[in-house]
């Protein structure tokens, strides 16, 4: 079995404010659980991110299942951030 964690920060500069909707994220499969979780507060951004695998075997159909989790599918990759000003969106 296999437990990653990660915390990613992100600073934006005084004015902006994040336009793009974040929302926390769970979910489980036979391989494992990811979890996610946004906080939002002036000027900064904060995502906590956590994967448990499983160690299984499987055969080359349950793929997929396996890419919700840890690959391009998976829902903890932090989405394209879109920020507004009082000058208008970045």
């Amino acid at each position: 079995d296999r437990l990653t964690n990660k915390s990613i920060t992100i600073r934006y500069p005084e004015g902006w404010s994040l336009a793009t909707e974040l929302a926390d994220v769970q979910e489980d499969s036979r391989f494992g659980d990811v979890q996610g979780s946004y906080q939002v507060t002036d000027g900064e951004i904060r995502a906590e991110q956590r994967i448990f695998l499983k160690e299984s075997r499987a055969t080359p159909v349950a793929y997929s299942a396996l890419l919700k989790l840890t690959g391009s599918q998976s829902k903890l990759y932090v989405p394209t951030l879109v920020f507004s000003t009082e000058a208008g969106t970045r």
